[in-house]
């Protein structure tokens, strides 16, 4: 019904933040950082936007 447009607006990150490419460490520490702060065993950041996000809450 909306289309591939609907797509369009799921963008990586860059620009001195983690993705794919190029693993600073940096997402990887402060989901630990985040998972101290709330008690939690493990913490997962998305870093491809609110849409994968939920996906991926409704494969859990």
């Amino acid at each position: 019904m909306l289309g591939d447009a609907v797509f369009f607006g799921d963008v990586l990150a860059n620009g001195g933040l983690d993705d794919r490419p190029a693993r600073g460490g940096v997402l990887e520490r402060a989901e630990r950082l985040m998972a101290d702060a709330v008690h939690a065993d493990h913490t997962f950041f998305s870093t491809c936007g609110s849409s994968l996000s939920v996906k991926a809450a409704m494969l859990v």
